[in-house]
């Protein structure tokens, strides 16, 4: 079904989770795999129909020859190593914004894009003790 091959997946640590009756395939994203690519609606299972939700426990089974692709909740592992600029970069950016505002949580986003530190010169403890620098 496609949720044990979802939890397959995650309990391997792994992004994707690629559903072709009966086989499921767990594999890391790929720039020849474009994720936020779409079907067009009429290749889609079932289109026409309303939205289901997860406890309806059936979807419609995919086209002859098509994959059903489905994010785990398993972060991508290259986006966790991280470190800081040359010391001789030829451009800095700052960003600065309102208390209050989100700009921890998009310097922790930029992070992990990046793989980059993005550093603050503001200081709040108990962000700090739970990972956010």
């Amino acid at each position: 079904t496609t949720q044990s091959c979802v939890e397959t997946c995650t309990d391997k640590e792994l992004p994707l989770a690629v559903l072709k009756r009966p086989h499921c395939f767990c594999t890391w994203t790929s720039s020849l795999f474009n994720t936020n690519q779409q079907s067009d609606k009429q290749r889609c299972a079932d289109s026409g129909a309303p939205n289901r939700t997860a406890t309806s426990g059936s979807t419609a089974p995919p086209e002859s020859g098509h994959y059903q692709v489905y994010h785990t909740p398993v972060l991508d592992s290259r986006c966790k190593e991280r470190m800081f600029l040359p010391q001789r970069s030829s451009s800095l950016v700052a960003l600065s914004s309102f208390p209050g505002a989100g700009n921890t949580w998009v310097r922790h986003l930029i992070e992990l894009v990046t793989g980059y530190y993005t550093g603050s010169f503001y200081f709040d403890g108990t962000l700090y003790n739970r990972g956010f620098t």
